[in-house]
């Protein structure tokens, strides 16, 4: 009922105007900063239990090579992997995948079961071959617990390896990027500080090899295939600000997909 003398003005709201409304509270994007949004290319939560694992975000799905198994993830559930059977994901090659001389970053969760009895497990990688000069990118958990990141321009690499370790049997967030820029790639472990590398006369080259989750090459022996568990992986076309990887880390859980 309406008080008596009050005057009632129909407002209308345009179609923009909705449209905007909208888009602010639209559940999609589940409160990701705008920034971050927009520069992403791929986000894979692995929550499959089997066979291949979609794209949430721009249908770059994995193909499941020997049966990569499933377990409880940082959210959902994660792909796990046994490099006895060897097992890893590929995807063949997409321009998107191939990054070079721009801003880009990797992020990904991953859940060490064993530190390797070699030096290293490779976690991923988009190489020519079994070699990391012949590779666009690629990381490796080393069995100091550390990470070690790589770039190369096809003939020689740069590599920085994290400040902060990798715990064994604790989920940790991994932050792989590189800025054009001021030629620097980075390494960040859950919200911590940088593994930084400032290079020069060196420009990263762009490779058709495939993207591998879960070792370097398809080619790779076992013995340096990851073992262990992985868990929402995206790339970014940007490389990350301190207020971004605080919104990626959150307390420890990832936010999930956009």
């Amino acid at each position: 009922m309406t008080p008596q003398g009050t005057l009632i003005v129909p407002v209308t709201v345009s179609a923009g105007a909705a449209a905007i409304c909208a888009e602010a509270r639209a559940p999609s994007i589940i409160g990701w900063p705008s920034d971050l949004f927009d520069a992403l290319i791929a986000y894979l939560p692995l929550d499959e239990t089997s066979g291949t694992r979609a794209d949430a975000h721009n249908g770059h799905d994995l193909t499941d090579v020997n049966s990569v198994g499933f377990t409880t993830g940082a959210k959902g559930n994660a792909a796990s992997f046994d490099p006895a059977a060897s097992q890893y994901f590929s995807r063949a090659h997409h321009a998107d995948f191939s990054r070079g001389n721009t801003d880009w970053a990797w992020v990904f969760w991953i859940f060490p079961t064993t530190n390797p009895p070699s030096p290293f497990r490779y976690l991923m990688g988009k190489a020519a071959a079994c070699g990391t000069t012949v590779t666009e990118y690629y990381a490796y958990r080393r069995n100091t617990e550390a990470i070690t990141f790589g770039v190369s321009d096809g003939a020689a690499e740069k590599v920085v390896t994290s400040t902060d370790l990798a715990a064994l049997n604790a989920w940790s967030m991994v932050i792989l990027e590189h800025e054009a820029a001021v030629n620097t790639i980075r390494i960040y472990i859950n919200d911590g500080a940088a593994g930084e590398l400032v290079y020069s006369g060196f420009t990263p080259y762009t490779n058709t090899a495939a993207l591998t989750i879960g070792t370097l090459f398809t080619g790779c022996p076992d013995s340096i295939k990851w073992k262990g568990h992985m868990d929402e992986v995206c790339l970014l076309s940007k490389a990350t600000s301190a207020s971004e990887r605080a919104f990626l880390y959150g307390d420890g859980t990832p936010p999930g997909r956009p």
